[in-house]
């Protein structure tokens, strides 16, 4: 009985083990046959910079800040629209027609957060890791941090401990409060990722990703960046008791401060910036 039992677990065992190597084989055989399985940070980088903007790519079009803003430009009255009865001229909210609805009006932050730099951020930061780009690492973070600062500016509430979690069809929103904690988190990791030096840190490939911003490869200019949003939300709770406007202060001093240093994305119709 022993013995039967002692072949019997060698077999199983053996099963497990031929199990798993064929598994590892069946991965490595049939990798993602459409694309690089690993594919260039250099090249992802460019479209995450122009959803800062505006972007449009073949998966969808007019995804970022620039287009939210002449819609919320009528409904805060910067500017006032030649059309009879608009609805931005009545305070209405997109919701109300129909056709601004239909065509995702006041959707653009969100679709730059979540879809345009959404998961290519995430893989920047991935594989950045991974090769030692430090700097890609570093920069990824800022406009990351960047984004949510933007999106909970204009929409409040937002998806953050859940915002990437594939397997989920509905997400729980969180409190400003937590958006501004997550934006203060991936302004340090920036900071520090942006500090790294050696490795596969280099300011000339740094500057092919990001050869449409203003700061190109220069990770100087990138920190004065994130310096420049940790100032701003750490001024958002100002009329709260946890206000520290010493750290908006100290944050001001390190940002940007000369019209030199200011971020522009560009454009390719003779550089011009945004």
């Amino acid at each position: 009985m022993k013995k039967h039992l002692f072949i019997t677990c060698s077999v199983l065992a053996g099963l497990a083990l031929t199990i798993e190597s064929c598994t590892k084989k069946i991965d490595d055989a049939y990798q993602n046959p459409n694309a690089l399985v690993v594919e260039p940070i250099e090249q992802i980088m460019p479209n995450v910079i122009a959803n800062m903007c505006i972007s449009n790519t073949a998966q969808g079009s007019l995804y970022g800040p620039q287009n939210d803003g002449q819609y919320v430009g009528r409904y805060v009255q910067f500017w006032a629209t030649n059309t009879s009865g608009n609805q931005y001229d009545q305070m209405g909210m997109t919701t109300t027609n129909s056709t601004a609805a239909a065509a995702d009006i006041g959707g653009s932050h969100w679709a730059m957060l979540y879809y345009g730099q959404g998961e290519n951020l995430n893989k920047i930061i991935q594989w950045g890791i991974e090769q030692k780009k430090w700097d890609y690492v570093g920069v990824a973070y800022a406009i990351r941090a960047w984004a949510w600062l933007c999106t909970t500016d204009m929409h409040g509430e937002i998806i953050v401990k859940e915002a990437f979690e594939k397997d989920r069809l509905v997400f729980d929103y969180d409190e400003q409060s937590v958006v501004y904690e997550e934006v203060k988190k991936n302004c340090r990791l920036a900071l520090d990722y942006l500090s790294k030096t050696g490795d596969g840190v280099d300011a000339a490939n740094l500057g092919l990703g990001t050869q449409f911003f203003s700061y190109h490869g220069d990770v100087e200019k990138w920190k004065k960046f994130t310096y420049s949003v940790l100032a701003r939300v750490f001024h958002r709770t100002t009329n709260k008791a946890s206000y520290l406007a010493d750290s908006v202060v100290k944050y001001c001093d390190l940002a940007i401060n000369n019209i030199a240093d200011n971020a522009y994305v560009l454009f390719e119709g003779g550089r011009s910036e945004k």
